[in-house]
């Protein structure tokens, strides 16, 4: 069922490099697997997901927004932390011997440094967004408990 879900597909399990935005497979299958405790909410959810229906998704969606927002806040915060820090080195002008020894012996250094900092970056971006979409579905979560 995962697999019907999209994520398999690496992909579709992005978050969008311009802007953070995470793609609907991740929700779908953050969704899902938070749906194993809730059999019958989980088996709606894959039908709808299978029937292509929309309005049942965004239904259920709604009802556990909260939950999939911190999971996945939870989530890229952990993998940012893991990343390795970025490196100050001077391609075009080495300071040391230290910078021309690992730059000549490690061709592709300058690409790695440069693909690391652009997934920094897009997951610091998914982190803004995400921290957002928590603060914000907690915040209606609790407006509808004190209204209730």
């Amino acid at each position: 069922e995962m697999i019907a879900l999209g994520c398999n597909d690496r992909s579709e399990m992005v978050f969008n490099a311009k802007d953070g935005a995470v793609a609907n497979a991740v929700w779908d299958s953050v969704l899902y697997a938070i749906l194993q405790k809730q059999p019958n909410d989980q088996k709606r959810f894959f039908e709808a997901h299978q029937a292509g229906d929309r309005d049942t998704k965004r239904e259920i969606h709604g009802m556990y927004a909260a939950d999939v927002c911190i999971i996945l806040r939870n989530h890229v915060q952990q993998t940012l932390q893991r990343m390795p820090p970025l490196i100050s080195l001077d391609v075009k002008q080495p300071k040391s011997s230290v910078e021309r020894n690992l730059l000549l012996n490690h061709s592709n250094l300058p690409l790695i440094m440069r693909h690391n900092a652009f997934l920094i970056g897009v997951f610091q971006k998914a982190l803004k967004r995400l921290d957002w979409a928590v603060e914000r579905e907690l915040s209606q979560k609790y407006q509808g408990e004190q209204t209730a």
